[in-house]
Order: C-alpha cells, then structure tokens, then sequence
C-alpha cells in the first residue's frame, strides 16, 4: 500500500477542526485517517493540543487514552467496536451505560469510599454548597419523602 502525505495545510486543518470541537472520531472517519497520525501532528504542530489536554493544560499521551479507554470497556462502561479496512481507527468506542447510571455510580464510590458510606453528610454537603436550583431541590425534597 501506497504511503499518503499530508500537507502541512491539511493537518492544521484537521487540528482546528477538532479545537472547535469535533470529535476525533468524526475527523478520522471524514479524513479517512488514524487518531494516532492526529496524534503525531498535535504533538508536531501543538494547535489542537487543547482537544486532548487535562484541566493541567497538558497534552495526554494517545497510549494513555486507549489504556483508559479499553479498561472502560472491560468494565462494560463503553463499547469497543472492531473496525475495518486497517486505515480507520482500530477501534470505535461509544457509552455503554447512561450519563445517570454513571452518576449514581460515581457518586456512590465517593460516599463509600472517601465518606466512609456517610449518606446524610454527602447529602448535607450538597446541600450547603448553594449551588441547587429551585427545581432541583423540589426533586430532592419529593425523593426525601418517598
């Protein structure tokens, strides 16, 4: 098979894309390429490095997000679909389980473990922050009663 190359105009172009928030899996499916080569071209050019940054404002190694994401889908968390000709990405990963299943999830774990199983304290915490709107307290008040 034939080696492509890529313009330097091509790749900034991609790179922007994704800075404004497309997702990657979209840009390698519409370029018909490799998140590894937008990988290598955020490292070499550094415009869309934000796209795959942590809150440090670092760039997050494309090894690292595969590990992430491969354990999340032994966990059953994501799905991990095998995709072919060998040009796309070797895998495509969509949610598996609902926004509210990973909430009550994630939030029993921080209740368990860091609040050592203290409801009524994560409760209050919540509470206290200030931060629940008028509707929102409505539902904790209908679920408080039930």
């Amino acid at each position: 098979m034939k080696r492509r190359r890529f313009s330097k105009d091509f790749k900034l172009k991609v790179l922007d894309e994704i800075a404004r928030e497309k997702p990657l899996v979209q840009a390698t499916r519409d370029h018909n390429i490799t998140e590894s080569m937008i990988c290598k071209w955020c490292r070499q050019y550094g415009s869309a490095s934000q796209s795959q940054s942590n809150n440090d404002g670092y760039a997050l190694a494309y090894t690292t997000i595969m590990t992430v994401m491969s354990r999340l889908a032994n966990k059953g968390i994501l799905k991990q679909e095998r995709r072919t000709p060998a040009f796309t990405p070797a895998f495509i990963y969509t949610p598996n389980v609902s926004k509210e299943e990973i909430a009550a999830y994630m939030i029993g774990r921080v209740v368990d473990k860091v609040l050592e199983g203290n409801t009524a304290y994560a409760l209050s915490l919540m509470l206290e922050s200030g931060n629940i709107k008028g509707s929102d307290m409505q539902k904790i008040k209908k679920a408080l009663t039930k």
